[in-house]
C-alpha cells in the first residue's frame, strides 16, 4: 500500500537532503511540498519507520510524521495542481 504522509522537519534540517536520502534508499515512491520545513510523501512504510529512518540519517530531535488517510480530518489551501495529489487515500 502506498500511504500519504506529511513529514514536518526542524527548520535547520535540509529538506532536499532528506528527500534525496529517502529516495536513494527507496523508502518513498513519490514526494511533493507546498510548505516550508515539510514534505508530503508516498510510502509503504509506517509513520514510525519513516521517523526512525530520518532520525538515524539526520540526527534530528524533533520530527512529526502524520499518515493522511480517508478518516483524517484535514483542510488546507494548496496550489490547484496539488489538489489531485491528495486523492487515492
Amino acid at each position: 500500500m502506498n500511504r500519504l504522509y506529511l513529514i514536518l522537519l526542524p527548520i535547520t534540517t535540509d529538506r532536499e537532503a532528506v528527500i534525496k536520502y529517502l529516495e536513494t534508499n527507496r523508502n518513498i515512491s513519490f514526494w511533493f511540498y507546498t510548505f516550508p520545513s515539510s514534505i508530503f510523501v508516498r510510502s509503504s512504510l509506517t509513520a514510525r519507520q519513516l521517523q526512525d529512518i530520518i532520525v538515524r540519517g539526520f540526527n534530528v530531535d524533533r520530527i512529526l510524521v502524520v499518515h493522511i488517510n480517508q478518516s483524517s480530518d484535514f483542510s488546507g489551501l494548496v496550489p490547484n495542481n496539488h489538489v489531485e495529489l491528495f486523492n487515492n487515500l
